[in-house]
């Protein structure tokens, strides 16, 4: 039995163990809890020894490549590669089946193995295919992982000031408790807790929290590039244009999830969320405008925390927006506050709060061309890694790579709806939206 059959079984067994407490509808005993608790720390184990079985695998190959020739080198004789598929897998198709089904049947992990192995032999591949098979492909470094999701999210304008929350190793969801809070009257606030002064009750009555949850689920955001082989020839230009490309296009495709996201197949984004307050136009306010009193109604209906909020506007408004004014008497006051210099700001501010030109928020005049947020309440979840898999035979014929990038995350806003406050009758929400003005 090798170290994949034997983590499979561990597996099984911590199942059998959860199963069967919940077919008796029954927490866990205290003999099923140590069972469950010794299984965690063989399968922790496990893992370790699949990691470093792969690791050995991969410097055995690497042995193989020739010291003085040039990494990402074409194969000397291109046919001879396909010759090996099929020497393995019996076709090219058999190759794709293996891609396929990879992740519930090991003896292809092995094939795959294999094949790698034999492709670097000729090809001199050494740098981007480093390791273990992973549907089709290998997995980077957890170095270049972290490089490459520390620049998606700096890339993201919103990404990187969402609350985060990883998801452990052995994992694809979590749920995070949190206390269901509609109203900030007494007896409701915080989920129904609820405290008297002295001379308010004769007799005090017990409370208890009402608590609700986030769900997070782990999504998969998918890229696809082909590489030519010139850009292959030279790893360093190569490797500049993927630290490049790649989190400039994962930090856009973040920062719209978390604005527009569906919540289906995707993480859930703060324009789809329950808890967005829209705020109506002025009566006869003109098409496709914003002005002062707009902002100061969205200002009155936010209750999220000034140092984790922004205002998220499309570019489009920003003429609007720039020379927003209130009147004072036969002349004005600008609402927006631009950057300033001497304080190293690089983004204007609405009370305050920096004001951020995002391509993901709507055109002028329609709802969601300017929202309030509070950064700080809206939650991501990742497992801190990123996939990246390669493989030379998807487009054999054009004798280019192809790069695979799958970085699992999920992300929602922390409230589903808006809050009724202690005193006043208008809801609040850390996140406001103007209605259309069309």
């Amino acid at each position: 039995m090798n170290f994949k059959e034997m983590l499979k079984a561990a597996l099984a067994k911590q199942e059998a163990i959860i199963n069967g407490a919940l077919a008796e509808n029954r927490a866990m005993t205290a003999e099923e809890q140590a069972s469950y608790d010794a299984l965690e720390a063989e399968i922790a184990n496990l893992e370790k020894s699949i990691e470093a079985e792969a690791k050995m695998a991969a410097r055995a190959a690497a042995s193989a490549t020739p010291v003085n020739t040039p990494l990402y080198a074409q194969p000397k004789n291109p046919a001879s590669v396909e010759n090996i598929t099929r020497e393995i897998f019996g076709s090219v198709g058999g190759y794709f089946q293996a891609v396929h089904k990879v992740k519930n049947e090991p003896e292809y992990g092995e094939k795959l193995a294999k094949l790698n192995s034999e492709v670097l032999k000729i090809s001199n591949a050494a740098g981007m295919n480093e390791s273990t098979p992973s549907d089709g492909g290998v997995l980077v470094g957890t170095d270049v992982s972290s490089v490459l999701l520390a620049k998606a999210y700096e890339t993201g304008k919103l990404v990187s000031k969402a609350f985060k929350m990883p998801i452990s190793k052995n994992s694809n969801s979590m749920s995070l408790p949190v206390i269901d809070e509609t109203s900030r009257v007494n007896g409701s606030r915080y989920g129904g807790i609820q405290m008297y002064w002295e001379g308010e009750a004769a007799k005090m009555t017990g409370t208890k929290p009402k608590m609700g949850s986030v769900d997070m689920k782990l999504r998969n955001l998918n890229g696809l590039v082909y590489v030519t082989d010139d850009l292959l020839e030279d790893a360093a230009s190569l490797e500049a244009w993927i630290m490049k490309k790649f989190p400039e296009e994962a930090g856009f495709k973040l920062d719209d999830a978390i604005i527009n996201g569906t919540g289906t197949g995707m993480p859930l984004g703060i324009s789809k969320s329950g808890a967005l307050i829209k705020v109506a136009k002025e009566a006869g306010q003109v098409a496709k405008t914003i002005v002062a009193e707009n902002i100061i109604k969205m200002y009155a209906r936010f209750n999220g925390n000034p140092a984790t909020s922004v205002w998220v506007v499309n570019r489009d408004t920003l003429p609007q927006v720039v020379t927003m004014s209130i009147a004072i008497g036969t002349s004005g006051v600008l609402v927006y506050m631009p950057p300033t210099g001497l304080a190293g700001n690089i983004y204007g501010t609405l009370f305050g709060m920096p004001v951020i030109p995002i391509e993901q928020c709507e055109t002028l005049g329609t709802a969601g061309d300017i929202e309030l947020i509070d950064m700080g309440q809206y939650i991501m979840s990742d497992k801190g890694s990123l996939k990246i898999a390669s493989s030379m035979h998807v487009r054999f014929e054009y004798n280019e790579m192809a790069f695979r990038f799958t970085y699992r995350a999920d992300g929602q806003p922390e409230k589903n709806k808006p809050l009724t406050p202690f005193k006043g009758t208008d809801t609040v929400s850390p996140y406001v939206a103007l209605e259309t003005r069309g």
